[in-house]
C-alpha cells in the first residue's frame, strides 16, 4: 500500500508538469501588434461575408444619422465562421440621396475585438451597389471604382486599401435575402497608423506644405481617371494626414465615383471646371519645374503594364466595360507620351 501511495504521488507530480508544460506550449504570446478587423477580412480575391438586419427599416431612415442593430458574418482564415453583433446605418452625402441601396457604415464592438485580441479600430465603410432596380449597373460602376482605388494603390502606398466582398444581405423583417458585390474601405484610423500620421479636415491648406511627390502623383492621378470631384482648399474628398515627424503633410483621396473611369449614371459634371462631359479630362495640379513633372510621368509610364493588366485580368468585370475603361485609360497613356502637349497645353510647367 506505501508503495502504492508514491507511486500514486509520483504520478501526480509527474501528471501536473506534463499539463504544466502542455499549457505553456499551447498558450498564445502576447501580440504586441494585433490586427484589425479590417485586416482579418483581407485576402487576394472576393471574401464572402453576410450582413443582417432590418433593411426596410435602414432604407426608410437612410436620411437620419441612427445605427441600428445587425449581425455581421464571415470565415476566419482558419475556416471558422464567424458571426458577430454590430451596427450599421447609411452613410454618404450625395449617394444616400440618389442611390436606392445606399453605402454603408459598420460600427463593431470595441469591447469584443479587444477580447479577441484585434485593435479598437471599430468602425469600416462598405461600398454597395447603390441601384436596386437595375442591379447589374450599379454592381459595375462599384466593381469600376474598386479598381480604382487599386490602381492607386499601385501608384502609392500611401492610399487608402480596400477588399472586394461578396455580401449575403438578409432582411431580418422581411425574410429575403440577395447576393451583391461590394467592397470594404480600410480606416481612417488604419491609414493613420500606417503612415505615422493624425488625420485632420484642414480648409484652405496651402500647397506648399504638402509632401510634394505624393502631391504631383495624386493630382496626375485624378487626371488619368477624370476626377475633378475634388479639391485641396476646401478639403473635398481627400484627407490631409499629419506627419508625427516632419513638416510635410500627406494628401490621400477618396470617393472615386464621380470619375470618368466609373462613368457613373448619376455622376454630374462639376460646374466649377470647362469640361461638358465626365470623361474630359482637367488638370487639378502643379507643378513646379520639369523635373518634378518627368519624375511623375517616369511613375506613371512604369506603371502602365500592371494597371492596365489589373482591368484585363478582373474577371468580375463585363467584357465591354474592361474595354471601355482600358481605351480611356489609353488615351492617358498615349497623352504622356507627348511631351510636348503635356507641357504646353495641360499642364503649364512652371521655371
Amino acid at each position: 500500500m506505501r508503495k502504492y501511495n508514491i507511486f500514486k504521488s509520483l504520478f501526480c507530480v509527474i501528471l501536473i508538469l506534463w499539463t504544466g508544460i502542455g499549457l505553456e506550449l499551447k498558450a498564445s504570446p502576447i501580440d504586441n501588434n494585433p490586427k484589425t478587423i479590417f485586416e482579418c477580412l483581407q485576402g487576394p480575391d472576393v471574401i464572402e461575408i453576410s450582413l443582417k438586419t432590418n433593411f426596410t427599416e435602414l432604407i426608410e431612415n437612410k436620411n437620419e444619422d441612427l445605427y441600428q442593430k445587425a449581425k455581421f458574418g464571415y470565415t476566419d482564415a482558419y475556416g471558422n465562421f464567424k458571426e458577430r453583433k454590430i451596427k450599421v446605418k447609411a452613410r454618404g452625402k450625395f449617394r444616400k440621396k440618389v442611390c436606392d441601396f445606399p453605402p454603408l457604415k459598420l460600427k463593431f464592438s470595441k469591447e469584443g475585438l479587444i477580447a479577441e485580441g484585434l485593435k479598437d479600430d471599430n468602425k469600416l465603410k462598405l461600398v454597395t451597389h447603390c441601384f436596386e432596380g437595375n442591379a447589374e449597373e450599379g454592381e459595375q460602376n462599384l466593381l469600376k471604382e474598386y479598381l480604382v482605388y487599386k490602381m492607386l494603390n499601385i501608384l502609392t502606398e500611401k492610399s487608402y486599401q480596400v477588399q472586394l466582398v461578396r455580401v449575403t444581405y438578409v432582411d431580418t423583417e422581411d425574410h429575403y435575402r440577395f447576393q451583391r458585390y461590394g467592397f470594404l474601405i480600410e480606416s481612417t484610423k488604419a491609414l493613420e497608423t500606417r503612415l505615422d500620421g493624425i488625420a485632420k479636415k484642414i480648409f484652405s491648406m496651402p500647397i506648399q506644405d504638402l509632401e510634394r511627390k505624393q502631391y504631383n502623383t495624386v493630382t496626375m492621378f485624378q487626371y488619368m481617371v477624370s476626377n475633378t470631384d475634388w479639391h485641396v482648399e476646401y478639403a473635398r474628398n481627400v484627407k490631409f494626414i499629419l506627419p508625427k515627424e516632419g513638416n510635410k503633410v500627406t494628401l490621400v483621396p477618396y470617393d472615386f465615383d464621380f470619375s470618368g473611369v466609373v462613368n457613373a449614371g448619376y455622376a454630374i459634371v462639376n460646374p466649377n471646371y470647362p469640361v461638358s462631359d465626365l470623361r474630359d479630362r482637367f488638370f487639378l495640379g502643379h507643378f513646379n519645374d520639369a523635373e518634378a513633372l518627368n519624375e511623375t510621368l517616369g511613375l506613371f509610364r512604369e506603371k502602365k503594364t500592371t494597371i492596365l493588366s489589373l482591368w484585363r485580368n478582373f474577371e468580375p468585370l463585363k467584357k465591354r466595360h474592361q474595354r471601355d475603361v482600358i481605351n480611356y485609360l489609353e488615351t492617358f497613356f498615349e497623352l504622356i507620351e507627348d511631351d510636348k502637349v503635356i507641357r504646353q497645353e495641360l499642364l503649364e510647367v512652371e521655371g
